[in-house]
């Protein structure tokens, strides 16, 4: 992993903003996200087990390219989704101060599809031959 300093600290930056829990700072807290999410696949680009996976999350992520559908998302999930967000965001807080970093992550990913949506699914493979199971008639 390439950058890891500079993402620990936006990512700390970013949890301040979510700390807040005021709308206009866990909005800026995940536009912070965004940006790390965006700069996530240059910084892992050694991964090579990740690619798949960063694909779909660097395509999820430049959707929300045009602000003013990113700013119509964020704020009828954020409206929707409030005391839900809050509550991971407490969860990710006191996470990370019991060094619990994997649950922390979990909340944190919570918090971000709470608020901008699902990352969509990998498309579906073809069926290969050899991965077909055959049964007996």
């Amino acid at each position: 992993m390439k950058d890891g300093d500079v993402i620990a600290s936006d990512l700390s930056m970013a949890i301040s903003d979510l700390e807040s829990k005021d709308p206009q700072d866990i909005i800026a807290g995940i536009k912070e996200i965004g940006q790390i999410i965006e700069e996530l696949p240059s910084d892992l680009v050694d991964c090579h087990d990740m690619q798949g996976d960063l694909d779909r999350i660097e395509a999820w992520a430049q959707s929300f390219d045009d602000p003013k559908t990113f700013i119509e998302i964020v704020a009828k999930n954020v409206f929707k989704n409030f005391k839900k967000i809050t509550q991971e965001i407490d969860d990710a807080t006191n996470e990370i101060k019991e060094s619990n970093f994997y649950d922390a992550g979990d909340s944190i990913a919570d918090v971000l599809v709470l608020t901008l949506g699902p990352v969509p699914p990998a498309p579906s493979s073809p069926a290969q031959p050899e991965d077909l199971l055959a049964t007996e008639w």
